[in-house]
């Protein structure tokens, strides 16, 4: 039974590392100075997810 518990203990801490990813990719977009709304919604939806925006390359914003 101990072997299973540091399973569960190990999938629930790589979850919460996961989450607070995603989380910190959303905050960091939501502050960058002159992202307005509409901006930030146009390029979640061209992009799909915070990280695909963080990660693309200058060229594909101009």
């Amino acid at each position: 039974m101990t072997l299973e518990l540091a399973r569960q203990n190990a999938e629930h801490e790589a979850s919460q590392q996961q989450e607070w990813q995603q989380l910190s990719q959303w905050l960091l977009l939501s502050f960058i100075p002159g992202l307005g709304a509409v901006r930030y919604r146009s390029l979640l939806k061209e992009f799909g997810h915070p990280e695909a925006i963080l990660s693309a390359t200058q060229s594909r914003f101009t």
